[in-house]
């Protein structure tokens, strides 16, 4: 199948992404994957239908496959991180903090404002920002 095809099933998948149909959009992301099983943007799209229908374990695992072909995506683990708090792993999640600061150690408004978002969530989650902002204060001391 030619990558134009493949571009119209994924535009098709974000239309009814977008209008909250994520029935459809699964489906026209299923096609995909079935062809191209390491698509990114499928990958990417799948994963956030089963979050928005709170199949959070199911977005983890999409994430996770996503992240074998992209181990330094900061975006991806930061995502992971989010799920895992939202699961209740927060092993897991610091581990996913752990990378973000890892592949970003120099981009301090990143981190925080990371931390803002995830503080959203819980006592998990602030402990994690907490650990995050130790971990970025350290890697840089000024906040560039």
């Amino acid at each position: 199948m030619d990558q134009v095809l493949i571009f119209q099933i994924l535009k098709s998948a974000q239309g009814y992404l977008s209008v909250g149909d994520t029935a459809n959009a699964w489906q026209h992301c299923s096609e995909v994957l079935n062809i191209d099983p390491n698509n990114v943007i499928s990958l990417q799209m799948g994963a956030e239908i089963a979050a928005k229908e709170n199949k959070n374990t199911l977005a983890v695992s999409i994430l996770s496959q996503l992240l074998l072909n992209n181990e330094g995506d900061f975006n991806i683990h930061a995502r992971l991180s989010i799920l895992y708090l939202k699961i209740g792993n927060l092993s897991a999640a610091i581990k996913s903090f752990e990378k973000i600061v890892e592949y970003t150690p120099d981009n301090f408004s990143y981190i925080t404002s990371f931390i803002d978002s995830t503080l959203l969530f819980s006592e998990a989650a602030f402990r994690c920002a907490k650990f995050l902002v130790l971990t970025a204060l350290l890697t840089d001391p000024e906040n560039k």
